[in-house]
């Protein structure tokens, strides 16, 4: 399987994707319906789209705007997003920004830095190195963290319930 090289890419359209066996050298800049990136980005993300999906490792940041967004690989900085469904499964070697609907940070994830949310609901189940701070109307903590400090409604520590 030949394997595909670009420096930044810049893609616009209706589906938008990196396949697998594709990697970009430089940052990736998307605006579209659908993101998918399956395939390395050695620079940032930049995306905005009602779905996007990072099933792929990247090297820096990433900046994203969505409707359902899922951070499904390693991220080596930070990552900022405003979205309706956020949910983190992988590692984050910075630190998290979310203004979401929903915010779930699963078991398999780890955030080296602080969480900040803004959310309606926010689940951590994964390990927060750092700090949880901001918002939320309901936030249920089943994983580990470091210090708790934000403003909510409804508040559940150690839930039995998955």
């Amino acid at each position: 399987m030949p394997l595909a090289e670009a420096e930044t890419v810049v893609r616009t359209g209706e589906v938008i994707s990196i396949a697998n066996d594709q990697r970009v050298e430089g940052n990736f800049y998307a605006l579209g319906s659908t993101v998918s990136i399956s395939g390395t980005v050695a620079g940032d993300v930049v995306a905005a789209a009602g779905t996007v999906s990072i099933n792929a490792p990247v090297e820096h940041d990433v900046l994203v705007l969505g409707g359902t967004v899922g951070v499904n690989a390693s991220v080596t900085e930070d990552v900022r997003i405003v979205g309706g469904d956020v949910t983190i499964s992988e590692h984050v070697a910075g630190s998290v920004f979310v203004i979401g609907g929903r915010v779930s940070i699963l078991s398999t994830a780890t955030i080296d830095g602080d969480v900040l949310l803004v959310s309606g609901e926010a689940v951590i189940e994964g390990t927060v190195k750092g700090d949880v701070l901001g918002v939320a109307e309901r936030v249920r903590v089943d994983g580990s963290i470091g210090k708790l400090d934000m403003k909510v409604v409804g508040l559940t520590l150690r839930s039995e319930e998955h």
